[in-house]
């Protein structure tokens, strides 16, 4: 009998792919991509200071990142991931009065989000985040971007307690002042508008509903709706219960970043004491509120290399430690989020985002 033509075994059909993801995530790209341009000459500004510093040499920077003993950078890894899930834990705390999603499901929508900011431009991660959380939960994505500014806030001001503790503690040059005055109006003012907001829902409400009457069409409800979405994101801000525990999980979270910062020194043979990485961690992520491209790339290598500098640390070491640092937070969450995107981007379709923008 002639030999059967062998047959491959069947195989299951790959899942397609959502076309309304692969939208969104077009939208989010062409968006982010269109307003580049200022935060790309900011970037530029801060990486043209550090190396045209005329204190700044070249072959030293080599040698600095020759000598590094890159073991350190596993256990500083850790320790960002597990300030990442600190951070999930305060995120379910501010939805707690929208809706009860444990930490554990939050957890790959803060990583997709990380990732997100760490390859697109402008803080793009933050509306992934709110499409992603509406996408798996049913969330309003406005009501989840109010969630967001108040972590953004209360991030803004843990930075600058960390920062404010340590200036309490022992002298720090003139341009750490300047960064702590500068950040605590910016973020003294933002949270003020956030305690109106939330405290003012009703007064709010009916100034809404008056301006909203008077544009055509469905224009003012669809405004009014929002709104009323954004308000209900700002509900945890009028419970004092919810507000002292998010202040105390920002606290663990950043606490949690400076170990990671702390394990580097290590990689560098730093003998530093621990509150010069609590200021490296302050002033290098006070700094990257300043809109820059991918990461904050530029802005946070800036600042933390000069508060190394202050600390006696020669520029090519501090640059050096500047650079890895920044990437043992930006990298490793790139390829994790991106396997989040990819699961995300094969779900069957017919998964309705919640309502909002």
């Amino acid at each position: 009998m002639a030999n059967q033509p062998a047959t491959d075994a069947p195989r299951s059909p790959a899942l397609p792919v959502d076309r309304s993801e692969r939208a969104f995530w077009q939208q989010v790209v062409r968006q982010a991509s269109s307003r580049a341009l200022v935060p790309v000459v900011v970037t530029a500004f801060f990486v043209a200071a550090l190396f045209l510093n005329p204190a700044f040499n070249l072959g030293q920077l080599g040698q600095s990142f020759a000598r590094a003993n890159y073991g350190w950078i596993v256990p500083a890894i850790g320790m960002f991931f597990l300030g990442v899930w600190v951070r999930a834990v305060r995120w379910s705390l501010l939805l707690r009065p929208v809706a009860a999603i444990p930490a554990r499901r939050l957890f790959p929508v803060l990583v997709l989000g990380f990732a997100a900011n760490n390859v697109l431009p402008v803080r793009a991660g933050e509306l992934v985040r709110a499409h992603e959380l509406s996408r798996r939960e049913g969330v309003s994505r406005t009501a989840s971007l109010a969630t967001i500014l108040v972590e953004r806030v209360f991030d803004g001001l843990t930075l600058l307690f960390l920062l404010g503790s340590v200036s309490l503690a022992i002298p720090l040059a003139d341009w750490f002042a300047y960064v702590l005055r500068a950040g605590a109006v910016v973020f003294l003012g933002l949270l003020g508008g956030i305690v109106v907001l939330a405290l003012g829902g009703r007064h709010s409400l009916a100034f809404i509903h008056w301006a909203a009457a008077r544009l055509p069409g469905r224009i003012g409800d669809r405004i009014e709706g929002l709104v009323q979405l954004f308000l209900d994101g700002l509900a945890g801000v009028r419970r004092p219960d919810l507000i002292m525990l998010v202040a105390l999980t920002s606290i663990g979270a950043w606490i949690a970043e400076s170990g990671v910062y702390l394990l580097v020194f290590g990689a560098f043979g730093l003998d530093l004491p621990a509150y010069v990485a609590l200021l490296v961690n302050s002033t290098a992520n006070l700094a990257i509120t300043i809109p820059s491209s991918q990461g904050g790339i530029g802005p946070f290598e800036f600042f933390a290399a000069q508060t190394l500098i202050a600390f006696g640390v020669p520029d090519d070491t501090a640059t050096a430690y500047a650079f890895v640092a920044h990437a043992a937070v930006l990298l490793p969450v790139i390829p994790l989020g991106g396997w989040i995107l990819w699961r995300g981007l094969r779900q069957p379709e017919g998964s309705a985002p919640g309502p909002g923008l």
